[in-house]
């Protein structure tokens, strides 16, 4: 059987937000095209890409880095290692609203150009914000602390 250690609950942290990253930003580009299918402007296009990207760079920077430097103290606090453990219970119920929102927030952004744009933009925002922040997960310094 295999033994669950923090040092795995921190990098099953890092591949759920790595994860989230890559579904949103796939999400992104897929709204992108069905913008670009109603009306063909890639200046439009790269300026809501740019725009998305660079949101979330601060994003993550000064928010969602902080977030994950939390988990991995709360991790490595830890008295009993159990594998659900890797986020907080209340946590990860605010991750599926989070989940269904943004669903719901796509399907009703279905053939209004601005609304596509305006998820668009949301999705990359997180997206980066995650993608960016999930270098804290192998910071030596906080994931080695057994």
């Amino acid at each position: 059987m295999i033994k669950i250690t923090k040092k795995h609950l921190i990098i099953f942290s890092a591949l759920v937000w790595y994860a989230g990253s890559i579904s949103l930003l796939i999400k992104s580009v897929s709204l992108l095209n069905s913008a670009h299918s109603i009306y063909p402007n890639l200046v439009i296009l790269l300026l809501v890409f740019v725009t998305g990207l660079t949101i979330g760079f601060f994003k993550g920077k000064y928010i969602f880095v902080k977030s994950c430097k939390k988990n991995i103290r709360r991790i490595n606090e830890l008295e009993k290692v159990k594998p659900w453990l890797f986020f907080k219970p209340s946590f990860m119920i605010a991750l599926v609203l989070m989940i269904t929102t943004g669903t719901t927030l796509s399907h009703f952004a279905e053939g209004d150009y601005a609304a596509m744009l305006a998820v668009a933009i949301l999705d990359l925002t997180i997206s980066m914000a995650l993608f960016y922040s999930s270098f804290v997960y192998w910071q030596k310094k906080l994931v080695l602390q057994q």
